[in-house]
Order: C-alpha cells, then sequence, then structure tokens
C-alpha cells in the first residue's frame, strides 16, 4: 500500500494534478501594492540566475495609458533593474511576456506575445541567465533564448515581487495573482525546471529563495526576508501544486569564509527525481577539487591542508570523487534519486574543496551539506 502511494504521488507530482495548496498573493494594476524584499548577494550573483513563479493575468482589466504589469524585478530604481519579469503593455495594452537582464555588456531581453486569455489561467514561467544565454520559459518550455554574456549591472537595490518601478504611479503593479516563487543563485536547466515546476517547497540552501505566499511573505528559506506594501491579498493557491515538507536539504557548517563557495541542490531530494543533484557554486572553470559524501559528520571538523573537513571519510559508504570547477561557476554531480521507500529519511553529507588560492596552502572548502531523502 505504501508503495502505491508513493507511485501515485509522484504521477501526480509529473502532472500538476495533487490539488491546490494554501495561497497566492494578488495585486491590481492601478493600485499601488507589492512585496519588498532586501537587496541581498544572492539577488544578482556572478555565477547566473533563474527566477521561477507561477503567475495567472487579466489582460482585459488594464487602465488606459502606459502599463507594465511586473511579476519581479531586481533594482526598482528608473533604468537600474537588474533583471525583470513583467508584461509589456505599454499604452496599447500589448500582450508580450518580458524576461530582461542588464549586464555589463549591454541589456538583453526575450520577448514572448501570447494570445488574448492566454495567461488567465494559472501557468508556470521561468527567466534563467548562465553568462552565455539568457532564456525565457513558458510552462518548463523554452519559448525565447538569445546569446547574452556579463556580470549584473548592478547587485544593489531591492527586490521587489508585485511591481517594477515607481515612476508614473502604480503602472507596473502586476494585474493578477503570483504563487511560488523562486530565486537560484545559479541557471538551471530545462529538464530540472520541469522535472520541479509542480513542487512546492521552502528550505532550499545556498543563497536560494524561496516564497509560497502561503499566509506569509516571507522568504522560506531564510536568506531575506519580505514585506508587504500598499494593497495586496492573500487568495487561493496555484491548482495542482504538491506540497513538500521542505527541500531536504540544509547548509549544516560553514566553508572556507575568504573563498564563499557554496553546495546546491539543483531540485529538492524527493525520491523518484531524475534531474537531482548535488551542485557547486563559485569556483573558477576548470579548478580541481573533490567531493566527499558520507552517511555521518564529524562532530568537530579536521583540518586537512589547512581547511576544516566536516565528512566523516571512515563512516561506511564514505566516497571521494574528483571534480572541478564548471563553466560559469557552476558545475554539478548528478545523483539521479530512485522511486525507493526504504530511502526516506536516509541523510547524507557533501562537502567538496578546490585548489584555489583564496584559501590557506592554495585549498578552499563549501560548506557543508546535509542531504535528507523525502
Amino acid at each position: 500500500m505504501r508503495a502505491r502511494t508513493w507511485v501515485a504521488s509522484f504521477l501526480l507530482v509529473a502532472a500538476c494534478g495533487a490539488g491546490a495548496r494554501a495561497q497566492a498573493v494578488a495585486f491590481v494594476n492601478g493600485v499601488d501594492g507589492y512585496v519588498q524584499v532586501p537587496a541581498a548577494a544572492n539577488q544578482a550573483p556572478t555565477t547566473g540566475v533563474t527566477v521561477e513563479a507561477w503567475i495567472n493575468y487579466d489582460d482585459a482589466g488594464l487602465g488606459p495609458g502606459f502599463r507594465w504589469p511586473t511579476v519581479l524585478r531586481k533594482n526598482p530604481h528608473p533604468g537600474q533593474e537588474a533583471y525583470l519579469l513583467r508584461v509589456n503593455a505599454s499604452n496599447s495594452g500589448a500582450r508580450v511576456l518580458r524576461w530582461k537582464i542588464r549586464t555589463a555588456a549591454g541589456q538583453f531581453h526575450c520577448d514572448w506575445p501570447f494570445a488574448p486569455g492566454q495567461l488567465a489561467t494559472w501557468t508556470h514561467v521561468a527567466g534563467v541567465y548562465d553568462g552565455a544565454t539568457t532564456t525565457l520559459y513558458v510552462d518548463a518550455v523554452p519559448v525565447v533564448s538569445l546569446s547574452a554574456s556579463g556580470p549584473f549591472v548592478t547587485a544593489t537595490g531591492d527586490l521587489r515581487i508585485g511591481k517594477g518601478d515607481d515612476a508614473g504611479g502604480p503602472v507596473e503593479v502586476w494585474n493578477g495573482q503570483i504563487d511560488a516563487v523562486r530565486l537560484w543563485p545559479f541557471a538551471r536547466t530545462a529538464a530540472e525546471i520541469a522535472e520541479t515546476k509542480c513542487l512546492e517547497f521552502d528550505g532550499l540552501p545556498s543563497l536560494c529563495s524561496t516564497w509560497t505566499f502561503d499566509g506569509t511573505l516571507a522568504d522560506g528559506s531564510g536568506g531575506t526576508g519580505g514585506a508587504g506594501v500598499g494593497s495586496y491579498a492573500f487568495v487561493p493557491g496555484a491548482p495542482g501544486l504538491f506540497a513538500l515538507p521542505g527541500a531536504g536539504a540544509a547548509s549544516a557548517a560553514p566553508g572556507t569564509a575568504a573563498c564563499g563557495r557554496r553546495l546546491a541542490v539543483t531540485t529538492p531530494a524527493l525520491l523518484g527525481l531524475s534531474t537531482f543533484a548535488v551542485a557547486w557554486v563559485g569556483p573558477a572553470p576548470g579548478a580541481p577539487g573533490w567531493l566527499a559524501a558520507a552517511p555521518a559528520a564529524l562532530p568537530a571538523p579536521t583540518v586537512v591542508a589547512g581547511i576544516g573537513v566536516h565528512v566523516d571519510f571512515l563512516s561506511p559508504f564514505a566516497l571521494i570523487v574528483p571534480i572541478e570547477g564548471g563553466a560559469g561557476g557552476v558545475g554539478r554531480a548528478p545523483l539521479p534519486l530512485p522511486l525507493a521507500p526504504a530511502l526516506s529519511g536516509f541523510v547524507a553529507y557533501v562537502q567538496a574543496a578546490f585548489a584555489e588560492l583564496c584559501g590557506p596552502q592554495g585549498v578552499g572548502a563549501t560548506d557543508l551539506l546535509q542531504i535528507t531523502f523525502l
């Protein structure tokens, strides 16, 4: 019976058919209201970014004049955004969803025209930038992709959800509902976005942020907050989202402070997900290193080559594998998770280190990642 329940749950996730979870947040264009998130380093990382949200949009309810209904924007100062996701309605009521980034190399935008009423039902959207390409996804399908380059032009300025800048009054307020916003400090793949778009979860490690809007505006991953400004309302959330009790991964001990290298997961640690991977964020491309994993951590770190090692190398099933820094400062170790209920609750500890001048004796370690299979 338990195995059938797991299989049924997994199929529901894949089909976005598990039923609505709790709440979303609603806005009305022309009425000032948004979620203000204090500026933080993870919002404009040098290693790329992925922004995801579930949205619906009333394209028939806009007033006259210029309108730019915005899902999310980093830095609300006019002309200084690092990136934004919005409808470019302009003064004609145009139906064009835009994912835009602004880097030291210029401005790059992916525009996707949509039909009247096409976004009136809940739709998953995502904007991705990996340092070489920027892509807009709709329902996990890439609809526009452009070559792009350079670091974000600014890392300052708050993050806004539900509105862009303040020029011209509340004309950049979203006109509809927003749910399950996620921000990852690296580019996710098309397969990762597709496999997890129907999941709602908190607790992502390593500078990720999650807003479920289930009666709260807070970032459930704890990186940055969220405060309501003006008019907004909690309403029934996007149907079909499958709720997870967290993401099954957390940073358990710090790495080498001078290096700032971090471990992350590319999906929640949910048994049955084929795109699960451990990712390392920050090391230079090609930097040689190792990745250690074990079912136990040391009670106190052991110092090796000047860095603190937390993984218990002597525990059963411990392993060490060679790795290197990936393109754009992000590398992955794929670990497809079998649909095996017996592994539920299994805990693994993972840490990586790289030969880099930022650390003592030319070596720098990442934080320790604790993974609990869900």
